[in-house]
C-alpha cells in the first residue's frame, strides 16, 4: 500500500512541475506579444533563431511524454506482477493436486497388491514401498 502511495506522489509532484513549465510557456507567450516590432529586429540577433518561449513548450511537452511513458510503464509491472500471482497460485494448486493423485495413485497399487497376494496371483514389484 505504501508503494502506491509513493507512486501516487511521485506522479503528482511531475505533474505539478508539468503545470509550472506550462505556466510559464504561456507568461514567456504573453511578453512575447506585448514587444514592439522595433524592439525584435534588435533582439534577433541575440536569440540565435530559438524562442524561449517554444524552448519551455518543447520541454513541457517532452516532460508529459516522460510522464505518460512512465505511468505507462507502472501501470506494465502491476499488470505482470497480477499475472505473475495468478500463474503462482495455478502453480501452488497443480502441485497440491499432482501430490493427491500421486498418494492416491500408491494407495491404489497397494491395494492392488494386497488383493493380488490374497487370491494368490504373481505381482510385479512396486518401486515404492517394496513389496
Amino acid at each position: 500500500m505504501a508503494e502506491v502511495e509513493l507512486d501516487a506522489a511521485r506522479a503528482l509532484a511531475d505533474f505539478a512541475r508539468v503545470a509550472l513549465l506550462e505556466r510559464d510557456a504561456r507568461v514567456g507567450a504573453r511578453r512575447r506579444r506585448r514587444i514592439p516590432v522595433r524592439k525584435i529586429w534588435r533582439c534577433r540577433r541575440e536569440m540565435h533563431g530559438r524562442d524561449f518561449g517554444e524552448q519551455v513548450e518543447k520541454e513541457a511537452k517532452r516532460m508529459r511524454r516522460i510522464l505518460a511513458n512512465r505511468e505507462s510503464a507502472r501501470q506494465t509491472i502491476r499488470r505482470r506482477q497480477e499475472i505473475e500471482r495468478k500463474y503462482l497460485q495455478w502453480v501452488l494448486l497443480l502441485q497440491d493436486f499432482y501430490s493427491l493423485l500421486n498418494s492416491r495413485w500408491w494407495q491404489l497399487d497397494l491395494m492392488v497388491i494386497q488383493e493380488c497376494n490374497l487370491s494368490g496371483m504373481q505381482v510385479w514389484k512396486s518401486q515404492k514401498n517394496g513389496a
